[in-house]
């Protein structure tokens, strides 16, 4: 991503650059997205845009025309692609239309989803959502959270569901019926570096959980 530059492409010789003049909502990028079928995302302050033959097609979000500020991409396993917006709205757009699931009252920085579907959404200052493709839920500090403030959100090949937090990291597993069981990471377990960092966690080729610190 960028700052007010648009996006960047290196086809292995040279950097490319596409800005509003190719279609970009804006010049200044919240994320990027490359779905199953190598089409490029651009999450931007103005909207949302696909990749195209020449340039980029913005998509339009009919329902909010004023506040099209869009912070996070994902794509799930049947190829919807979710949008997550700065003013804590929730948009999925299955490639003809698109639908409002709901509005939160804190940005939507970052989403994951799970083995079984389940779509998880990282909040700024309240918690995380959960979305299991019937209805959403909510957990936070009351459900054993370390912080409500979420840096990252990452799925390891077990459905367990990890969150990076302002005050440590959260272990968090779903049982059959639904209920939630939250382990705590903090400076008793290690952790020195209480609060994590925005968007930085991953797993490395032997299946370490690494964390970003701020």
């Amino acid at each position: 991503t960028s700052d007010f530059e648009g996006v960047y492409v290196y086809d292995g010789k040279k950097a490319i650059q596409f800005t509003e003049d190719f279609g970009l909502p804006s010049n200044n990028i919240n994320d990027i997205l490359c779905d199953k079928n190598g089409n490029m995302w651009v999450a931007t302050p103005s909207g949302v845009a696909k990749s195209g033959n020449t340039g980029f097609t913005k998509i339009d979000i009919s329902d909010d025309v004023i506040d099209n500020n869009i912070s996070s991409l994902l794509e799930d396993n049947s190829g919807n692609v979710w949008f997550g917006g700065f003013n804590g709205k929730i948009y999925r757009y299955d490639g003809t239309r698109i639908k409002k699931f709901m509005e939160n009252k804190s940005p939507v920085q970052s989403m994951a989803q799970g083995k079984t579907g389940t779509i998880f959404f990282r909040t700024e200052e309240n918690g995380i959502l959960i979305f299991n493709e019937k209805e959403f839920s909510h957990i936070t500090r009351k459900d054993g959270l370390s912080s409500d403030v979420i840096r990252s959100l990452i799925v390891d090949s077990n459905g367990t569901l990890w969150a990076g937090t302002q005050r440590g990291i959260n272990k968090i597993n779903f049982d059959e019926q639904g209920k939630t069981r939250i382990h705590s990471y903090g400076f008793s377990e290690g952790f020195k570096a209480l609060e994590c960092n925005s968007n930085s966690a991953c797993f490395d080729n032997d299946g370490h959980l690494w964390f970003g610190t701020a």
